[in-house]
């Protein structure tokens, strides 16, 4: 896995070994930041299912001041404050284990809300609805937001219905790769300017 774009593009990553992790692809990465386009520099992210911590890393290479990752996993974890620190970027990421839903329902970031957030759980499990439920809810989520989720390409989850998790999340694109599909959405509580496209 490489950096696609930004301060630290092109430099290696690793990746958690194992099936229990499933590492968005170079491909499907570019993609995702190709449509969210430049990064607002300065901006907080929240990377939940982290992985590797590649979207989050990426976001960071791009211009983003800070990354929480959340992963139940601790090889993962040690995976992510491992490519931190080989792109010297420990001291703008909080690593953080356990569940997801639990996360948002007890933390906040203490360096700022999050404007853009990655959402990238177990495909089938009904993980993103119960996510995005959760993110509405947490008190840490700045608005505007961009919140980018990941789901299998077979899946129809709710948060693309009408009874989608909040009335002011909106669905702005869904792009379909191989087996993943990616949902971009924007949040807000009203009255600010657009951030992303």
């Amino acid at each position: 896995m490489r950096i696609i774009g930004g301060q630290f593009r092109g430099r290696t990553i690793r990746a958690p070994e194992g099936m229990g992790t499933r590492p968005t692809s170079d491909r499907v990465r570019e993609a995702i930041f190709n449509i969210l386009g430049d990064v607002p520099v300065g901006v907080n992210v929240l990377d939940l299912f982290a992985g590797s911590g590649a979207m989050g890393l990426e976001a960071l290479s791009r211009g983003a001041e800070s990354a929480i990752f959340v992963d139940e996993s601790p090889d993962a974890r040690d995976v992510i404050s491992s490519n931190a620190a080989a792109l010297g970027v420990s001291e703008r990421c909080l690593v953080l284990g356990g569940d997801a839903g639990d996360f948002l329902a007890r933390q906040s970031p203490a360096a700022g809300k999050c404007s853009l957030v990655f959402v990238d759980p177990p495909y089938g499990e009904g993980f993103p609805d119960e996510t995005l439920r959760g993110l509405m809810n947490w008190e840490g989520l700045a608005s505007p937001a961009i919140v980018v989720v990941e789901t299998a390409r077979s899946s129809s989850p709710a948060l693309e219905e009408s009874e989608a998790p909040d009335e002011k999340l909106v669905l702005m694109r869904k792009r379909l790769y191989s087996d993943t599909a990616v949902h971009v959405f924007r949040w807000s509580d009203g009255g600010e300017k657009r951030l992303g496209t």
